[in-house]
């Protein structure tokens, strides 16, 4: 009796130990069968959501540089499904969930990190921006009156102000800050002067011919932008002027004394006089920036253009102060747009993009609609798995 009773004790202790060996092969297999099954659904996960990034806008990426996917959540969710499915060969029941999540394309921070990642290999590259042939000027200013496209611009609702005018005018004299490309500031300045038409330089292709312009002052009516500025330009030049007339010895001893005079300045004061000459020399000033010309950064007696004498009879036209050396048209937009929010730079510059892709490519192209990147959860098998992925 004795030794059955230790048998019996021997295969009930070795049906124990086998149900264990089992239980943890079993443990085992599944855990290896639940990894397998998560790495073949990352794998078909990252192929199926590199699918849906190729979707991307072409004539964004061909004129802006930029990969932009511009479907809504359904489309993607529906499409990450056959991906995965098709990937997966059938062998699963598949529901996926796609959203644009912090992608999202009409995010400031989002489009300034696209931008200066783009700068940032342009410059590694040497890329050189290619604005196509530069048309003559258009006969006629457009204005943008489609509500269905205004209302639905980035930057709808912003107010037009420009960069206070003397903090302009005290940073012309170290304007070197505004070429400092290890400012992201400056390298979203850099894409905007690059990529959009302005006064000077226009391609045709475009709703707007003063495209920078624009960015600075915000109205639809196209001339507006470009007499606002002009306008602004102008008033920027004349803060510099009166400066320079002042610091100048000779030339505040001309205006101290014609002040006194009788003649064709009887009646000016010393201010209205030195006003009228400076405002005179500012509006020369603009004319050769809109011809193609430079004015010197320290502008002085030699570099000055307008005579006193000459003010109170100038004709019509321009004198060219021919100057090789100083700033040009583009680089007071450049200083302008410095000077200007990094909001409203970008949300104005999406409205230039929108509006060119609306009227070019797709009509129905949004940056709220669109991003740069997708977020996903999938459920296999009652298991959630989630990913995200990006340009």
């Amino acid at each position: 009796m004795r030794l059955l009773s230790e048998k019996g004790s021997i295969t009930i202790f070795s049906i124990l130990i086998l149900s264990v060996v089992i239980t943890s092969i079993l443990a085992l297999t599944l855990l290896v069968q639940k990894k397998v099954n998560k790495g073949i659904c990352q794998d078909s996960a990252v192929i199926s959501s590199r699918a849906l990034l190729s979707e991307y806008n072409k004539y964004i990426l061909d004129e802006y540089g930029l990969l932009v996917l511009n479907k809504d959540n359904r489309y993607l969710s529906e499409a990450m499904e056959f991906y995965m499915i098709e990937n997966t060969s059938n062998r699963w029941n598949i529901n996926a969930n796609v959203n644009k999540g912090n992608y999202i394309a009409s995010n400031v921070d989002n489009m300034e990190k696209e931008i200066v990642d783009y700068q940032k290999v342009a410059a590694i590259k040497n890329i050189v921006a290619d604005k196509g042939d530069i048309s003559p000027p258009r006969d006629r200013y457009r204005i943008l009156k489609n509500s269905f496209i205004v209302d639905n611009l980035p930057s709808e609702g912003e107010n037009s102000s420009f960069a206070g005018l003397k903090e302009l005018a005290d940073f012309i004299s170290n304007i070197d800050e505004a070429f400092d490309r290890t400012l992201n500031k400056v390298l979203i300045d850099d894409y905007i002067l690059s990529k959009c038409n302005n006064n000077l330089r226009d391609n045709s292709k475009t709703f707007f011919r003063n495209e920078v312009e624009y960015i600075l002052a915000g109205s639809k009516d196209d001339e507006k932008n470009y007499k606002r500025f002009r306008r602004k330009l102008k008033f920027l030049r004349n803060i510099i002027n009166i400066a320079i007339i002042e610091s100048t010895p000779s030339m505040k001893a001309k205006v101290t004394a014609a002040a006194g005079l009788t003649g064709p300045f009887a009646g000016f004061s010393y201010l209205g006089l030195l006003e009228a000459w400076a405002l005179a020399e500012s509006e020369n000033d603009v004319e050769i920036l809109e011809h193609g010309g430079k004015i010197p950064i320290k502008k002085d007696e030699k570099t000055w253009a307008i005579d006193l004498d000459s003010i109170s009879n100038i004709s019509d036209g321009y004198i060219d102060n021919k100057a090789t050396t100083g700033m040009d048209y583009e680089d007071y937009l450049r200083a302008f747009l410095f000077f200007t929010s990094k909001e409203k730079k970008i949300n104005r510059l999406m409205d230039i993009i929108q509006i060119n892709t609306r009227g070019n490519n797709d009509r129905q192209f949004s940056f709220s609609g669109s991003s740069f990147g997708i977020e996903f959860n999938i459920e296999v098998e009652g298991q959630l798995y989630e990913w995200q992925e990006k340009y």
